[in-house]
C-alpha cells in the first residue's frame, strides 16, 4: 500500500440511488477515500478557495490506484507552492462492482445475477455509478466547492453521464479526461463489426483469466509477467495488488471486482457514443482537459479523430510518451505533473477573472 506521511485519508461508504423500476428499498454501496493535507486539519478548516478534485477509476481497477499519481500531485503542490495549494481536497471512488464496493456488494450483486440467470446477464451497468456520483456532487457536502472531475477509460464515461445537465451543477470548474473513451455513434456503426469483435474478445478473455491466488505475492508474480500488467509502474502494480485483492476462506487472495462482473461491462455497448456526445455540449462551457497515451491500445487514432472533431476546437489535448491507455499505471508522475500544470492554468485564470492577483505558481 502506498502511504502519505503529509496527507490525512479517511475512508467513507456511501448509500447510493437504487436502480429504475428495482424491488430494493436501498441502492448499493459506494466505498470512497476523501484526502486532505494534514497541516490543513479538517475539512472545514481547509482552503475554501481550493479545488476538490474527484477520482474516478477505469475498468478492472480501483480507487487507490490514483494514489501514485494522487500522492505525487499533493506533493508538488505543497513544494512549488507551501502556502497556497490548490487542492482543497481529493475523493476517488470505487464503482460499486469495483473495489472496497465490490466487497460490500457482493452478496447484491450475485443475486442480481441469480435472478437474471434465466433471462439475461444482469450487469451494473455504469449508469447505476453516474447515479452514485450525481448524488455525491450535488450532495450537501460539497456546497461551496469549485470541483474538478478527473477520470480514467470508464470513470470519465461515468462522470460525464452523471453531469450530463451542466444546469444544474455550476460548481464544476474543469474536466480532466485521462485517455477517455470518444466514439460518436456514427463512428461506432462505420465500423461496427470491427468494434463489436474486439468487445467479445475482450469479454471473453476477461472471463477466461485467473482470479484467484495462493497468496498477494504469489498474484504479484503472475501479473508482473503478463501483458498488459508487467508494463505498468512496480508502486502501481503493488497497490493493485494490495488493495484489489482480498483474502479467502481457503487461505489464498481473490480479486475485489468479480472477473464476471468486469466482463459483462462489455456489453454496455453505447454508453460511450452517449458520453461522448455530452462531452461535446459540457466542453461548451466547462474547461476541458484531454490526457492521451501515446500508444492507440483501446480506439484506433482514426476514430479517436473523427470522433472529436466536432469539438476539438473546444478542448485542450496533451499526449504522454511511453504508455498507452493504461496511463495511470504507467506513467503515474507525469501524469501528476501534468494534472498539476491544469490545476495552475485553471486557478490563475481564475484570479484573472476575478480581478485578483493570482500569486505565482
Amino acid at each position: 500500500m502506498v502511504v502519505s506521511q503529509d496527507l490525512a485519508i479517511e475512508e467513507y461508504v456511501l448509500d447510493t440511488p437504487k436502480r429504475f423500476g428495482a424491488s430494493m428499498q436501498r441502492g448499493l454501496k459506494m466505498a470512497a477515500k476523501c484526502y486532505t493535507r494534514k497541516d490543513i486539519g479538517s475539512l472545514k478548516s481547509g482552503d475554501a478557495e481550493g479545488f476538490t478534485l474527484i477520482f474516478c477509476h477505469g475498468l478492472g481497477s480501483h480507487k487507490e490506484q490514483w494514489e501514485p499519481t494522487l500522492f505525487r500531485l499533493f506533493t508538488m503542490q505543497n513544494t512549488e507552492n507551501p502556502g497556497d495549494c490548490s487542492i482543497r481536497e481529493a475523493w476517488a471512488f470505487d464503482w460499486q462492482s469495483h473495489g472496497d464496493s465490490g466487497v460490500l456488494n457482493r452478496s447484491a450483486l450475485i443475486s442480481r445475477s441469480t435472478k437474471a440467470a434465466t433471462t439475461k446477464p444482469n450487469h451494473l451497468a455504469l449508469r447505476e455509478w453516474a447515479a452514485a456520483l450525481k448524488e455525491f456532487i450535488h450532495s450537501p457536502r460539497m456546497a461551496g466547492h469549485q470541483l474538478v472531475l478527473i477520470g480514467h477509460c470508464v470513470g470519465m464515461t461515468a462522470l460525464t453521464h452523471a453531469i450530463s445537465d451542466r444546469r444544474i451543477c455550476p460548481s464544476i470548474k474543469t474536466l480532466i479526461m485521462v485517455d477517455p473513451i470518444i466514439i460518436t455513434e456514427q463512428a461506432w456503426k462505420a465500423d461496427l463489426e470491427k468494434r463489436e469483435g474486439v468487445m467479445n474478445h475482450l469479454l471473453q478473455e476477461t472471463s477466461a483469466r485467473p482470479d484467484t491466488w495462493d497468496s498477494k505475492e504469489k498474484a504479484y508474480v503472475y501479473f508482473s509477467r503478463r501483458y498488459p500488467w508487467k508494463q505498468w509502474n512496480k508502486e502501481v502494480l503493488k497497490v493493485f495488488v494490495d488493495e484489489g485483492l482480498q483474502p479467502t476462506s481457503s487461505g489464498g487472495c481473490e480479486l475485489k471486482c468479480t472477473k464476471e462482473q468486469e466482463a459483462l461491462h462489455f456489453l454496455d455497448r453505447w454508453v460511450y457514443a452517449e458520453s461522448t456526445a455530452h462531452i461535446s455540449r459540457l466542453s461548451q462551457d466547462i474547461s476541458t482537459h484531454i490526457i492521451w497515451g501515446e500508444r492507440h491500445d483501446n480506439v484506433s487514432k482514426e476514430m479517436q479523430d473523427v470522433s472529436l472533431e466536432p469539438f476539438k476546437h473546444r478542448v485542450s489535448q496533451t499526449t504522454i510518451q511511453n504508455c498507452g491507455h493504461m496511463i495511470i499505471q504507467e506513467q503515474p508522475k507525469v501524469l501528476a505533473s501534468l494534472i498539476n500544470a491544469i490545476l495552475t492554468e485553471v486557478r490563475v485564470a481564475d484570479g484573472k477573472r476575478n480581478g485578483k492577483v493570482a500569486n505565482k505558481l
